[in-house]
């Protein structure tokens, strides 16, 4: 099922912001395939409608003892119409949060929705239950529900009854904080070189001024919607307003904003993509509270077609408010050792220089040479997620060939090493202004930091970023030639990051991930 970058789809669909309609009385169950199930079972448990009529969206929260289950998986049922397109989960400790849409509404009355997949940890009773529910027609309106009922496992009274029941009144108003990622059963597409930037319209305004942050896109092409969150320090800039551009269709659809301590979420939509390439996409306005410099960041930004195929970004930059005049420094250093054996390496700065003599390296052809060529390297091996091929370079031979790709900032690689190397880089930080991404596609990456980034330590911290986390479930990379994994902090793998390693994410979708910070530098 094609499920990619259908956020908008679904608010477009499930947009709550016109009255619910009265509907037949229709209910909402959940329902175990077992109700006094072993410790270590799976168990499935469907969420259930009866009484609908023309549902073509839901979107729901089910919430459950992290202690007592342990949260599987998830999956769209047969209730929506083919077609339909569904969001990969937002999972919490002890939530998930799910919805799905379809072009049209389903003619069908009673069914299954999604069908959720749990482990059961103990014997003990648990309750699981609908923290919210929402459902739509394709006309945007709300379906208006008589009755929520959960689900208890292995309950300690008679199990006949084993449900609660809750009465609720649909809310007009949507959830802003959409599940954060999109399913994997479709590729990114193939994109220009698409650039999202945000643009102030002052750089160095004095307090109390307002401002306008721009958030522009260039080399686009058939967006249909964006879904992104800023940050920012709440310190030194007080939100006030966001607004979709004129960049999508007219007619398209715009979320309220999710607004947190220091970060604004913003989601808009269209029925089409847009003709344009180039444009503003939504409008931010912000108070300056201090004139020292301050950024205005992005955390997550994924773009996607009328297709419900997410848009391949390039890069990602955002802006800098008052910034501090420049001072001159030297080029950044890092020494990269490679040890004998098979390693997962990284080239993490713009090198303009190697053991002093000026050099650059852009391709794997200038990394074998710089590296020392026949002598110590056997091969480097880099995969291309879009033919989803292993490219080895072994020698001057491949110059030019497949396997001589050019270096992106977040290029990982494999080196097989006939005897150990260290070199001295020279140069500058990779990424713009601070900021770096990294492309995940559905299945296997070798992706290295573009930046050394603050939030991301040790190997662990890889998964609070948007993107990896509940993405991608295991990180493989080399320590001393010897591969390791990590799932989960403390993990054997779980040693301190460096720019000059590289790691094997297998991701179930596509994705952007944000890094910022400075370069890499191992010299001092």
């Amino acid at each position: 099922m094609n499920k990619q970058f259908c956020r908008f789809t679904l608010f477009l669909l499930v947009c709550f912001s016109v009255p619910s309609i009265a509907a037949a009385q229709v209910e909402i169950s959940v329902v175990p395939s077992a109700n006094n199930p072993a410790v270590g079972d799976q168990i499935e448990v469907s969420i259930n409608i009866a009484g609908a009529w023309g549902v073509a969206g839901y979107d729901f929260t089910l919430t459950f003892d992290p202690t007592k289950l342990e949260f599987i998986s998830i999956e769209n049922a047969d209730f929506l119409p083919t077609g339909a397109f569904a969001l990969s989960p937002t999972v919490g400790n002890g939530s998930v949060k799910y919805a799905a849409a379809a072009a049209a509404g389903t003619d069908k009355r009673n069914g299954t929705l999604a069908i959720a997949t749990f482990r059961v940890l103990t014997e003990t009773e648990t309750t699981i239950g609908l923290e919210k529910f929402e459902i739509g027609n394709q006309l945007a309106q709300t379906i208006a529900i008589a009755a929520i009922t959960g689900a208890t496992l292995n309950a300690t009274t008679s199990t006949t009854d084993s449900t609660t029941e809750t009465q609720v009144e649909t809310p007009t108003v949507p959830s802003t904080e959409p599940p954060a990622t999109d399913d994997s059963t479709a590729n990114s597409t193939t994109a220009a070189q698409v650039e999202i930037s945000a643009v102030p319209s002052i750089d160095n305004p004095a307090v109390d001024d307002q401002i306008e942050v721009s958030i522009n896109i260039a080399g686009a092409w058939g967006v249909a919607g964006y879904d992104f969150t800023l940050t920012f320090d709440p310190t030194k800039l007080e939100f006030i307003s966001i607004e979709n551009a004129d960049f999508l269709p007219t007619g398209a659809f715009a979320l309220s904003p999710t607004v947190g301590n220091g970060s604004v979420k913003y989601a808009a939509a269209a029925a089409a993509g847009t003709d344009k390439r180039n444009g503003t996409l939504a409008i931010a306005t912000f108070r300056v509270l201090t004139e020292t410099e301050t950024t205005v960041r992005f955390e997550k930004v994924e773009i996607g077609n009328q297709l419900a195929q997410t848009v391949a970004i390039a890069s990602i930059t955002g802006a800098t408010i008052n910034r501090a005049a420049p001072t001159a420094s030297a080029d950044l250093e890092y020494l990269l050792s490679i040890p004998a054996g098979i390693s997962l390496i990284h080239v993490p700065l713009k090198v303009t220089a190697i053991d002093g003599v000026a050099r650059t390296i852009t391709s794997i052809a200038d990394l074998y040479s710089a590296l020392g060529g026949a002598s110590t390297v056997n091969f480097l091996t880099t995969y291309d997620p879009q033919t989803q091929e292993w490219r080895s370079y072994f020698g001057a031979f491949d110059t030019g060939t497949s396997a001589d790709k050019i270096l992106t900032d977040d290029i990982g690689i494999i080196a097989g090493m006939i005897a150990p190397v260290s070199v001295r880089l020279s140069g500058s930080a990779l990424g713009t202004n601070g900021n770096g991404i990294i492309t995940l596609n559905p299945g296997p990456n070798v992706v290295g930091l573009p930046l050394r980034d603050s939030r991301v330590m040790r190997v662990s911290d890889l998964f609070a970023l948007n993107g990896i986390g509940g993405n991608a479930p295991v990180i493989l990379l080399t320590d001393g030639g010897e591969f390791k994994a990590v799932g989960q902090a403390g993990d054997p793998g779980d040693i301190e990051i460096t720019g000059g390693q590289s790691f094997i994410v297998t991701a179930q979708r596509a994705a952007t991930v944000i890094i910022y910070g400075e370069g890499w530098t191992s010299v001092r």
